[in-house]
């Protein structure tokens, strides 16, 4: 006989498929379905599907891209040849995207298009012009790596992610509200972290028994530390997908001893969508190839070979409105020299990558801000040219900008001071400064870092905690 919860789940996996054919969506999960059924089959289908979306790309964006019609010209561009031409292909570059926002444009653009915002290691901000293709396309991915952790559609899924609108008490639209009860989702929301929302959390999942969680590193990473040092015991779901920071192998293990179960590294950005994730059996990460073209060069613009190391370029086959074309990511990776995976997919493997790490901001009473976090509060705001938060006090928090050139510091302080109230509720009380700047100089490492927290360890053991809570 069937038990209450069997019938729960059996209606919310036909209210998830539901939501998908009756809103129009149903392309979602047969692209789902096609590409894990594609990973699983042949190098040559994958390579083919691949070469055959890139010689689309490039021949769409020579003849409606002015930035591209200049560089491919009028060259028939083949599955075969694609490869070639792209090899010819200048990087492209933030500043570059930059300087060439409106020549990159389409002509002929997607669906619903939206404008998209994204850092780098400068931090100077970029946008970008995205299509609902993508958005599905990307959507598809991510459905394929929750099957990957073992979550079965319908059943609970709880999210440890930063929500900007819940952060400050702002009033989650109907849509949003539809679709995380059509997909079962619970969001723990880790703009701020202290050690009670950290024993709320491990309740919480204690409750809903998820068999999926999507967390950001640090935020997983914060819980798993409570666990060990409280004692707590808690849920074990079927996999943890973790995303928005580097996951060492220290990281993982740490996630993986708490949580005792698989754990699935997600690589991607805001500019490309979901590029690679590692399938649970091996630490590598599977790129998506179906949907991204993705190349690791030397200093010299040389392709590096397998163990060597270089910096990621991202070719998106599914963007034709504002097309990234050998796109330097600013992010450095390795190609894995084996060619076989345990889980039998035969595509692409990421060794390793080396990515951008952020600290966080210590509020009073020993609340933590998540640096991830933390960068997607200025995204809306225009005009500025490069921001940090710094942190080397625990009496106040600086928020250092450039505004654009052209632009009066008053406009750029008209838009932040809701923010920085914001904030300063967020961490307790602390005040936050706004500081003008002419340039931010990047890190000894070379790369840009957006929060910098600089407290010495006297202040850190005052709020309790340690060092460990700070990134290099």
């Amino acid at each position: 006989m069937s038990s209450p919860g069997q019938h729960s789940n059996s209606l919310r996996k036909l209210l998830f498929s539901s939501y998908y054919t009756r809103t129009g969506r149903g392309d979602i999960l047969l692209e789902s379905d096609r590409l894990d059924g594609l990973y699983l089959g042949s190098r040559a289908a994958i390579e083919a599907r691949s070469r055959a979306g890139l010689a689309h790309l490039l021949s769409t964006s020579a003849e409606h891209v002015p930035y591209y019609r200049e560089l491919i010209g009028g060259r028939t561009i083949t599955a075969d040849s694609a490869p070639d031409v792209l090899a010819q292909m200048p990087i492209l570059t933030k500043s570059l995207i930059r300087e060439n926002e409106k020549q990159l444009k389409s002509d002929t653009p997607g669906k619903r298009v939206h404008w998209n915002t994204s850092g780098g290691s400068t931090g100077i901000p970029i946008r970008l012009r995205q299509d609902i293709r993508m958005s599905r396309s990307g959507r598809s991915f991510e459905l394929l790596l929750m099957r990957w952790a073992g979550h079965r559609f319908g059943d609970p899924h709880v999210l440890i992610w930063g929500v900007p609108s819940e952060t400050v008490d702002q009033r989650i639209s109907w849509h949003e509200r539809v679709f995380r009860f059509f997909h079962n989702e619970t969001y723990l929301n880790c703009y701020r972290v202290s050690d009670a929302l950290l024993d709320t959390w491990i309740e919480d999942i204690n409750r809903l028994k998820p068999t999926l969680i999507e967390a950001y590193v640090d935020a997983i990473y914060e819980l798993s530390k409570r666990l060990f040092t409280t004692g707590q015991r808690i849920h074990s779901p079927r996999g943890i997908i973790t995303s928005a920071g580097v996951l060492t192998p220290e990281i993982r293990e740490a996630i993986r001893s708490a949580f005792n179960c698989r754990i699935l590294n997600r690589y991607g950005s805001r500019e490309v969508g979901n590029v690679a994730c590692s399938c649970g059996e091996a630490d590598s990460l599977h790129v998506n190839e179906a949907m991204e073209w993705v190349e690791i060069v030397d200093d010299n613009g040389q392709r590096c070979k397998p163990g060597e190391e270089g910096d990621i370029l991202i070719t998106l086959l599914t963007n034709v409105t504002m097309p990234l074309i050998r796109y330097r990511i600013e992010d450095r990776g390795v190609w894995d020299e084996s060619i076989e995976c345990a889980c039998g997919r035969k595509t692409k493997k990421l060794a390793q990558i080396a990515g951008r790490q952020n600290d966080y901001l210590i509020g009073r009473r020993g609340v933590r801000i998540n640096g991830v976090a933390l960068t997607t509060l200025l995204y809306p705001v225009q005009g500025i040219r490069q921001y940090q938060y710094r942190q080397s006090s625990t009496e106040h928090v600086d928020l250092a900008v450039v505004p654009m050139p052209g632009v009066p510091p008053e406009r750029v302080a008209q838009q932040l001071t809701d923010l920085m109230t914001k904030l300063q509720w967020m961490m307790g009380g602390t005040p936050v400064r706004l500081l003008y700047e002419a340039e931010i100089s990047p890190s000894n490492s070379g790369k840009y870092r957006y929060v910098v927290n600089q407290l010495p360890e006297d202040a850190l053991r005052h709020v309790g905690l340690s060092g460990d809570f700070r990134r290099s």
